[in-house]
């Protein structure tokens, strides 16, 4: 009888530790979330942007920096047909904006899981300010490599989403 009490002392505690364990990857590292993810996106560009940096190539090597393979491979073919017709991109704006412009007051205002598309895709809504209003900027991430990566950029137009991805070449 008295192997009763501590058994169920026993599950308890096995339980809370399995209830407050951290998520790891395979390194061992802390799993990092989509929204963890895009906040520090944000951290790392807006400083670029409010530097006045060349901005095409900012804009760039973030895309090389957190993107989809899927969204580089198509990404690389419109800029290489865009220059061989002297068209321009497919994506004729900044899309980590969803702006051409942008002023001195661009801040990061906030961000939130949108909603979570299974295990390994979920959008995030980042709020800004740019040039004296909040404006909201979506991102489809999925998790490749053990990290979270930005595959699109959806955006709302006339009550139904489109996708940036899909004006790219396949």
């Amino acid at each position: 009888m008295r192997q009763q009490p501590i058994f169920l002392l026993l599950a308890a505690v096995c339980l809370m530790a399995a209830c407050t364990h951290k998520k790891t990857t395979a390194e061992g590292e802390a799993a990092v979330s989509p929204t963890e993810t895009v906040k520090a996106i944000y951290e790392d560009l807006l400083p670029h942007y409010l530097s006045g940096e060349a901005m095409h190539e900012t804009e760039w090597s973030a895309e090389k920096k957190y993107c989809s393979q899927e969204w580089l491979r198509r990404r690389e073919a419109d800029m290489a047909e865009a220059s061989q017709t002297g068209n321009a991109s497919a994506i004729d704006y900044d899309p980590w904006l969803s702006a051409q412009d942008w002023d001195t007051d661009l801040a990061l205002y906030d961000v939130t899981l949108y909603k979570k598309l299974g295990a390994d895709t979920a959008w995030v809504k980042v709020c800004l300010q740019n040039c004296g209003s909040l404006h909201d900027v979506y991102l489809s991430l999925v998790h490749e490599e053990n990290e979270w990566r930005v595959d699109d950029f959806p955006y709302e137009w006339e009550d139904h989403w489109l996708s940036a991805k899909e004006n790219l070449p396949k």
